[in-house]
């Protein structure tokens, strides 16, 4: 009697074992890669889900959701200015499917990179970092100013085809502050000062 109720209870528990590790909810805005004997097999999106128990697993859980990177740089412009740069860039794993899984923007985000969030975030910085610093020189310091969104968008596009490789999608990149030397900013407010004492003059 009492070995019968323990093999029922040891039977009801290894029940509740594989159906625990056999189904599994996915939250919004997320996806979950499923590895089967330690080899890709799919992945799934929002919802209610069923994996076979020891044999899949759930290797890992991918964010969709979009993530922002902000860092500062310095840079030389054309006259040979050295300028201080705030950088802002949003981005994302790329929802795009692909011809098959493999090349989905899931698939490359997580096995591309043996630290995604923390590589991506590197990488992107230094992907942007040398598109800058390849087009800062090639403008005035009046020029950066003027023309610091069109910059920011051919930076954009420049490295957006980088990141496409690692399964990722920039959304932006924006240049959110442009900060001069010292002596550089003392020079131009005196140049500001003199022009209104001379439009007051007249």
């Amino acid at each position: 009697m009492v070995g019968g109720l323990v093999f029922f209870i040891i039977f009801i528990l290894v029940i509740a074992a594989i159906i625990k590790d056999g189904l599994f909810v996915v939250k919004q805005q997320h996806a979950v890669i499923i590895e089967r004997l330690g080899k890709f097999n799919r992945f799934v999106g929002a919802g209610f889900h069923v994996k076979i128990p020891f044999f899949e697993r759930k290797a890992t859980t991918v964010s969709l959701r979009t993530m922002k990177n902000g860092f500062s740089i310095d840079v030389k412009t054309e006259d040979n200015v050295t300028i201080g740069l705030d950088i802002s860039a949003q981005y994302h794993v790329d929802y795009s499917l692909g011809n098959n899984p493999m090349e989905s923007g899931i698939f490359k985000s997580y096995y591309m990179l043996q630290q995604p969030v923390a590589q991506m975030r590197e990488q992107m910085k230094d992907f942007i970092t040398d598109a800058l610093r390849s087009s800062i020189p090639t403008y005035s310091l009046d020029e950066v100013f003027a023309k610091k969104d069109d910059i920011a968008k051919d930076v954009n596009a420049t490295v957006s085809e980088q990141m496409a490789a690692y399964g990722f999608t920039l959304v932006s990149t924006l240049i959110t502050r442009i900060s001069l030397p010292k002596e550089v900013e003392d020079s131009m407010n005196q140049i500001n000062s003199a022009q209104r004492v001379r439009l007051a003059a007249q």
